[in-house]
Formats: structure tokens, C-alpha cells, sequence
């Protein structure tokens, strides 16, 4: 996330288009109260939900409140704040500057003053349409880059990110970069769960629901199938949130913690809290503690739903897995109809492998081709045969089939017709891919058949919401110039054009083609 461009509704939350320009209205204020939303705080709570379960991911929000109040046991520290209200501004007065020693223990006065008066290493925000962001800053212990504050231990690859958004607590107030919730948690998966693939981001802002939500739902705010949002807060209105849940039937993107009584003594943080509400990074040690098993539970792959009647291909995708080497984690897949087996798909194949370290090529099993599928799979095996990151594997009824995309089997008939690859689409993304771990999908571009074109287009607009990426890779072409495609093969076939088959065909296909009487043998 780097920058915002205002407040965003996304356009297909149609049951709250009533509501949303006045939520615009609401939202352009400078700081928006609870009072300033009104009756308007579920509409903002509805859009912070649909985009997140729109988009795969899953929200957790986390509320701390009062927190020094709620210590049962607590110390005479602590017992000073609650008697006198602190703030943190009682450490303006030089007098009261020495108690801070005892909140960072270890560290010189000037460390301690350059830590706890954070805006003199240039860490604040800044208002940017209608957003508030922090400001990009460099020093010892605050770090900005692309309005994010810097997380400790940040991985170079990752499949699943989690995003802090929210208050103090969020961005980790008074403490270095390495003590931040962020970057503990951070530390965490790095150490207890690196198979997980996660990164975590600091995009907190010091803001409340309003404000978090208006960054959330901003354009430049994306999240992918997978991802994890957790909006760190004091105040939530439950009436407004309640209400606006009633509008998902499936609220399992949906988790809600609260941790303002987690501080109780006896704990081994020592002093923590700098006034009602800030503390230091012993603090944010024991929030992360309490947050690490809820954020590594939400980032587990959710058991995709099985359409009836697929359970026993199901199971055997599942076997699949197994097969695949342990050290392929970048997982990628080809799906053809291979009618026949062409230099062009072979093409496919090898540029596919060079971004990524394993292949799956599915194979249409609908029997609607001049070819068999039989032979079709085949002819993929014997020409995929030497690759041993490679698995080919039957499409089955999951896969562009006459369940999912009737139109496919049918393209000469209907290239005028728009097609609705959706539910193809979906049911992909939600149970193969989550099943064999594929994170990319391969094509090849698309210039003579518009249907297969409509189809590449919505691979690019459907797959990334589910965390997958569409690569779209370039055709081989003839000698002559000429794009390598199924259609002119089946072609040279028929007029027995040995000569151009020789250019479209590898040797197994040919092979295969005279064993099987469509060519000559001889």
C-alpha cells in the first residue's frame, strides 16, 4: 500500500448504494466521531466487511480498552496513572522525564527522549485526500517507507500478507521498530511457522474505526485471497457492527478479540504503561503473545467447499500433492485442451517452468474434441515425459467442462457470443487451487480466437482476488511467421501435409499419430 487516493466504496455492494454517498460525506470530515456517523456507522462497517470477504481475505478486530483500569493487582505505577488520569503529555514537564527510566530500561536519557518524543524523528501523519498516512521517515528507531511503517524481519517471498491497521497499539507508539506488534508477530511466523509464507505490514495510522476504515476501503488498499486484515481499536460501535454482520450469511472471514485485560499481573515485562492508554514495547510483547495462535489459525488454508459429485476427484487431486517434490513451493498450472499436442504447447510448458518450480498441465476430460481424451493425455504424457517438474493430469469436471463452460466445446459456432467464465473460474481458484497450492496460472496469448481471449481476460480479473496469478506468456510461431495452434495441425493433417506437420508437432505427437493409423507409418 503506498499512498491513497480517498475515501472507496467498491461497486458491487449494491444493498448499501443508498447509504453511500452519505457515507462519502461522512467520511471527507477531518477526524469523524461516533456521533458524526449516526445512523451511517453500520453502512461503514458493512463496505469494511464486504471488501474484505469480497476479496478472500479475513478480518480480525481487536479491541483495547482502558487497559491499566482492568489490572487487578496493579502496581504503584500504575496506580498513580489510574488516580491521576495521566496522558502522555505528563512527560512534557521536565521534572517527570526520570520516571521514564524505569519504561526503558537499559537505555541513556537521550536514547529514552529520542524514543519516547518520536516526532522529533520526523514519525507522524499527515492528511492526504481524505486519508490520514504516516509521513516516510529515516532514523533510529522509527522507520517509514511508502507511508508503512518498517517490519522487522520481513521476508523477500511470502503468499499470504497480514496488514495491521488501527490506533497506537496498531503502530506501535513510544518503541522502536523492532518492538512493534508487527514486527513480533513477524518474528514469529519466521521462527514457529515459515511454511506458512507470511509477511506482515504495518499500515496502522493511529486512528480509530472511521479513519482505518477509510483506509481500508481506499483503491490503493488490496487484499488477496488469504490475506488477514486486523484493525487494532478502543471504540467499536457493536450495535452498528452486529447489524451490518446480519447482511453475510457466511461470516467465517470474520473474528473478533478482546485484549484490554490481558495485562494482568504477574507478568515479565516489568513497567509498561505510560499513561491510560500508550505502553512500551514490553507491552506490545504481550499483545503480539496473545494475537500469534488467532493470526496463525486465520492464515491456514480454509477447506475449500467440494461441489456434490466432485468428492472422488477431489481425493484424487489430494493424492497428487503428495507426489509433488517437498521443495516446490512456487506452484504453477497449464490448462489445454492439447487437441493435439503441439510444439506451441511444449513451448508453453518450458516458458511456464522458468517461473516456477512446479507445473501442473490439466488436460480437458471432456470427450467433445477429434480427439479422445485418451489420446489427447497421451500424446501430453510422451511429450512431457522427460520433465520431472511436471505433473499432467485429467481436468475432470472441475475444469472447463460442460458443467462449468459448456460454450468452450462449441467455439467455432459462437465466436460472436460473450461468455461467463465465472463459475469456471471460481471453482478453480476455491477448491483445485487451494488443494495443490497453486499460486500461478499460465496461457498463451489468444489472437485468433475471441472466445479464448474472453477467457484470458477473465483469468486476469478473477484469479488475483484469490491470491493466484495470471501470466499470459507469448505463441511460438512457424519459420514462416505462422502462430503454432491445434486448428493448424488438425489441418496439415487432414490435406497430409507432412512438411508443416513436422514444424507444429513434436516427435512424440508424430509418433503417436502413426502408431495410431492417422498417419502413414512409413
Amino acid at each position: 500500500m503506498a499512498g491513497a487516493q480517498g475515501c472507496f466504496l467498491p461497486p458491487d455492494i449494491s444493498q448499501i448504494k443508498p447509504y453511500a454517498r452519505r457515507f462519502r460525506q461522512v467520511a471527507r470530515k477531518r477526524l469523524p466521531k461516533r456521533a458524526d456517523l449516526g445512523q451511517y456507522g453500520e453502512v461503514m462497517y458493512q463496505a469494511l466487511l464486504h471488501k474484505i470477504a469480497a476479496s478472500g481475505a479475513r478480518l480480525l478486530l481487536v479491541r483495547v480498552a482502558r487497559p491499566v483500569e482492568r489490572i487487578r493487582r496493579p502496581s504503584a505505577h500504575e496506580r498513580d496513572i489510574c488516580v491521576e488520569r495521566r496522558f502522555w503529555r505528563y512527560y512534557l514537564n521536565p521534572a517527570n522525564r526520570e520516571e521514564l527510566a524505569a519504561l526503558y530500561p537499559g537505555m541513556s536519557a537521550q536514547e529514552r527522549e529520542e524514543l519516547f518524543f518520536y516526532e522529533r524523528s520526523g514519525f507522524r501523519t499527515f492528511a492526504c485526500n481524505g486519508l490520514f498516512l504516516l509521513a516516510d521517515t529515516a532514523s533510529r528507531f522509527y522507520n517509514v517507507v511508502n507511508h508503512e511503517r518498517v517490519t522487522d524481519g520481513s521476508p523477500a517471498d511470502w503468499r499470504k500478507t497480514i496488514y495491521f491497521f488501527g490506533n497506537c497499539v496498531a503502530v506501535g507508539a513510544f518503541a522502536a521498530d523492532a518492538q512493534t506488534v508487527a514486527s513480533r508477530i513477524q518474528r514469529a511466523f519466521n521462527e514457529q511457522a515459515p511454511d506458512e509464507g507470511v509477511r506482515v505490514v504495518n499500515a496502522a495510522n493511529w486512528g480509530g474505526v472511521p479513519v482505518a476504515a477509510r483506509q481500508i476501503l481506499s483503491p490503493r488498499t488490496t487484499f488477496q485471497r488469504g490475506d488477514v486484515a486486523v484493525l487494532i481499536t478502543s471504540d467499536i460501535d457493536k450495535a452498528a457492527l452486529r447489524q451490518a454482520l446480519r447482511a453475510f450469511p457466511d461470516k467465517s472471514f470474520f473474528a473478533f478479540k478482546d485484549i484490554s485485560a490481558i495485562f494482568q499481573r504477574p507478568h515479565t515485562q516489568g513497567e509498561i504503561f505510560f499513561d491510560t492508554v500508550h505502553m512500551n514495547g514490553g507491552g506490545y510483547a504481550l499483545v503480539a503473545e496473545r494475537l500469534f495462535p488467532c493470526l496463525r489459525e486465520l492464515v491456514r488454508e480454509r477447506a475449500p467447499v467440494v461441489p456434490p459429485g466432485l468428492r472422488d476427484y477431489v481425493r484424487e487431486l489430494e493424492k497428487l500433492k503428495t507426489r509433488r517434490p517437498p521443495e516446490a513451493r512456487d506452484v504453477g498450472a497449464i490448462v489445454m485442451n492439447a487437441n493435439p499436442f503441439t510444439r506451441g504447447h511444449a513451448f508453453l510448458v518450458r516458458e511456464a517452468l522458468r517461473r516456477c518450480d512446479f507445473l501442473y498441465v490439466f488436460i480437458l476430460e471432456e470427450d467433445k474434441s477429434q480427439f479422445s481424451f485418451e489420446a489427447r493425455f497421451a500424446m501430453a504424457r510422451a511429450a512431457l515425459a522427460e520433465e520431472e517438474r511436471v505433473a499432467v493430469v485429467p481436468g475432470g469436471r472441475l475444469i472447463i467442462s460442460s458443467e462449468t463452460l459448456p460454450e468452450y466445446f462449441d467455439k467455432d459456432k459462437l465466436q460472436h457470443v460473450r461468455i461467463d467464465a465465472g463459475r469456471d473460474l471460481e471453482i478453480f481458484a476455491t477448491v483445485v487451487a487451494p488443494l495443490l497450492g497453486i499460486r500461478k496460472r499460465f496461457a498463451g496469448e489468444e489472437p485468433l480466437c475471441r472466445l479464448t481471449r474472453q477467457y484470458n481476460a477473465a483469468m486476469r480479473a478473477i484469479l488475483p482476488r484469490h491470491g493466484i496469478e495470471f501470466v499470459e506468456l507469448p505463441r511460438r510461431a512457424t519459420a514462416d511467421g505462422r502462430i503454432i495452434s491445434a486448428s493448424s495441425l488438425r489441418r496439415a493433417l487432414k490435406y497430409g501435409d507432412m512438411a508443416q506437420l513436422e514444424q507444429l508437432a513434436p516427435p512424440t505427437t508424430l509418433d503417436y499419430l502413426k502408431q495410431h493409423g492417422y498417419l502413414p507409418s512409413v
